[in-house]
Parts: structure tokens; C-alpha cells; sequence
């Protein structure tokens, strides 16, 4: 259970991580970038970056902009398409907010 847990952590901290590099790439490029969820293959992918999946066990939801699809993009200014993903396993749940006029990214776990 616990490594379980850990795993899960460590995913929440991997889409994290591939949403702040997607941002700061869209700045620094001064073109827009997308982070790319698979929903199906149980994936993301950031620019220039191998897939990572996360476990079959752990529902992964994503909100953002119809336009966007599967994907979070972000642009040059800093700001994003915005949204959220709702991570859960059984009673474990945290969520990723990023926010669509700074493009800033946040996690938290929820009771």
C-alpha cells in the first residue's frame, strides 16, 4: 500500500514537473507548447521529452479548453489554456490546477 502511494506521488510530481517545463519552454521559445495527455495509452508527454505513463489503477481526469483537447498548451506570455486534472485511486485523490492567466501550476492532495 504504501509503495503504492509513493508511485502515485511520484506520477502527481512527474505531470507537475512536465507542465512547468512545457511552460517555460513556450517562454523562452516565444512559441506556444502543449503537454499531451493519452488518456487511452495512460500517458503524457511533454516538448521534447519520452512519454511517461502513469499506473492502470490510478483515474486520471482532464479539464481544459475545448480547443485544446487532450492536451494542456501554453504560450509564449506565460498564460495557458488553464485547467485541471483530477488524479484518484480508491479514497487517494489529488488534483493539478493550472491557471489559465498565469500558467502557473499547483498540487495538492485532497481529503
Amino acid at each position: 500500500q504504501g509503495l503504492k502511494t509513493a508511485r502515485e506521488r511520484q506520477v502527481v510530481g512527474q505531470m507537475v514537473e512536465a507542465l512547468r517545463s512545457t511552460r517555460a519552454r513556450a517562454i523562452v521559445s516565444g512559441q506556444t507548447a502543449s503537454t499531451v495527455f493519452d488518456l487511452q495509452a495512460l500517458s503524457f508527454q511533454a516538448p521534447g521529452r519520452p512519454a511517461k505513463h502513469w499506473p492502470a489503477d490510478l483515474q486520471v481526469t482532464l479539464h481544459t479548453a475545448e480547443q485544446a483537447g487532450a492536451a494542456v498548451a501554453f504560450y509564449p506570455d506565460g498564460s495557458s489554456t488553464g485547467g485541471n486534472l483530477l488524479l484518484a485511486n480508491g479514497t487517494r485523490r489529488w488534483r493539478i490546477d493550472i491557471g489559465w492567466l498565469t500558467g502557473s501550476v499547483q498540487s495538492k492532495a485532497l481529503p
